[in-house]
């Protein structure tokens, strides 16, 4: 019960950031090391899985955003090497379940 309450507070209090375009071998920390100088890093996750475009994804969380907008446009001016990074707001939150039914459609 505690763990799901506090997963819920963290999930009210948080964005999470879908991350594209990074070299393979990447790994988790090395993405919340270098996201970490834009915001506080909660969370960094990359699934084993790629994309329909057989590219690898990750997920960045950020806790304290005040403003979504400006935190996209200045992690998207991130390098590593020769791949310039993608971040974009992920389409759904943790806890959400798709049901093949967007809210406001």
């Amino acid at each position: 019960m505690w763990r799901t309450a506090n997963e819920g507070i963290a999930n009210q209090v948080s964005h999470s950031i879908f991350v594209t375009n990074f070299p393979a071998g990447t790994s988790a920390k090395q993405l919340w090391d270098i996201c970490e100088q834009y915001g506080k890093v909660v969370d960094s996750f990359i699934p084993d899985r790629v994309s329909k475009e057989g590219k690898k994804f990750a997920f960045v969380r950020f806790a304290r955003v005040k403003n979504l907008e400006v935190l996209i446009g200045n992690l998207n001016t991130m390098w590593i090497g020769k791949f310039h990074l993608r971040f974009n707001v992920a389409r759904f939150q943790r806890g959400e379940k798709f049901d093949g039914v967007r809210k406001g459609d």
